[in-house]
């Protein structure tokens, strides 16, 4: 989802993972909580976006990142089948 920050008026991408999904399967609970650490791990490195925060609903997570236009890598690969090093660099 895009949404903007009330505050910077930038934009941000939100990623929504529905918890009922999560509950049913342990692998992409594994993978979710992975994801999440890795982010953090990897915040204000060169090569992996940043994530600005992450919270809950009842039924629902949300990881708060910046917005980059262009699509997401999954659209891109399928669009080229490869990507150049000058585009991944």
């Amino acid at each position: 989802m895009l949404a903007q920050d009330s505050i910077s008026r930038d934009l941000v991408a939100i990623k929504i993972i529905k918890k009922k999904v999560l509950l049913q399967d342990e692998v992409d609970r594994e993978g979710a909580m992975a994801e999440r650490q890795a982010l953090v791990l990897a915040s204000g490195g060169v090569y992996v976006t940043s994530l600005y925060a992450t919270f809950q609903s009842p039924e629902h997570l949300f990881f708060v990142m910046p917005y980059i236009s262009g699509g997401t890598l999954h659209q891109r690969m399928a669009k080229t089948q490869y990507l150049e090093a000058h585009s991944i660099l």
